[in-house]
């Protein structure tokens, strides 16, 4: 129980790291 809740707190962490480096690159080309 406690290892599924870590996974899915690095699982959002990691999508949230790849969301905000999708915005800061395309705040780059615009």
């Amino acid at each position: 129980m406690l290892k599924q809740l870590w996974l899915r707190t690095l699982l959002a962490l990691t999508i949230f790291c790849v969301l905000t480096s999708l915005a800061y690159l395309l705040g780059l080309l615009d």
